[in-house]
């Protein structure tokens, strides 16, 4: 699972390289505990190109103490003068507070001819049309407080004047098993919804293999990435 789960991040931190190309800055909004920036490093970036931020100087203590550039405040009203050539939003657009002020304030910060890398769950995946009615994994409830498609997200993304560059979908085994998981849960049947954990392998392989079935018929799974570019 460890495996499976740094193959997936490691394509992640390259898609996002190419885009950064030679020295290209880089700020991951809504960093966490740094992990994708982490990786970064790991994988030969320089820190000195690395920009962390969060809303909590105290969350990103640990990332300052390992050489990172640190920006403290919400993504909606973050200053600085310093611009980007990729700025990320790792499955935090859905947890922000107001989205369109954000994707507008971080559009500000991107270079000429930057990008914006956004992952976030989709409500155009079939376990969604199965489960959306209630038990959908995508929900997160409380933690998701926004929702998006692919035309949402386009709709956004252009109307802070960015030109979609590309959309991926990308799989996302974990909400099939959640949605399994609460419709059990719901329904009364206790020791079988333990059964449906995301750490449970014998889950997580069909479950991927049936995401990466939906994709190579150009279907759509509930994990979108969209890459949008500053031309102006």
């Amino acid at each position: 699972m460890r495996w499976a789960r740094d193959l997936v991040q490691r394509g992640k931190a390259r898609a996002i390289l190419r885009l950064a190309g030679e020295g290209g800055h880089i700020l991951d909004v809504g960093t966490g505990s740094g992990m994708l920036l982490r990786l970064l490093t790991r994988m030969g970036t320089d820190p000195a190109t690395l920009w962390a931020n969060d809303f909590s100087a105290e969350v990103l203590s640990d990332l300052s103490r390992r050489g990172f550039h640190i920006l403290t405040g919400p993504a909606e009203s973050l200053q600085t003068d310093k611009r980007f050539r990729v700025i990320c939003l790792n499955q935090v657009l859905e947890h922000l507070q107001n989205p369109v002020a954000a994707i507008n304030r971080l559009s500000r910060l991107i270079e000429k001819g930057g990008y914006l890398f956004i992952e976030t769950p989709s409500t155009e995946g079939i376990d969604f049309h199965f489960f959306g009615r209630r038990y959908w994994g995508g929900y997160h409830f409380p933690r998701h407080f926004w929702l998006f498609n692919e035309a949402s997200l386009k709709q956004l993304l252009e109307q802070a004047g960015l030109r979609i560059a590309e959309v991926r979908y990308l799989c996302s085994p974990a909400f099939w098993i959640q949605s399994f998981h609460h419709a059990l849960l719901d329904k009364g049947w206790p020791r079988f919804s333990r059964f449906f954990s995301e750490k449970n392998p014998l889950l997580l392989a069909p479950f991927t293999a049936l995401d990466f079935a939906i994709i190579g018929v150009r279907g759509k799974t509930s994990n979108i990435r969209i890459v949008a570019q500053k031309v102006a």
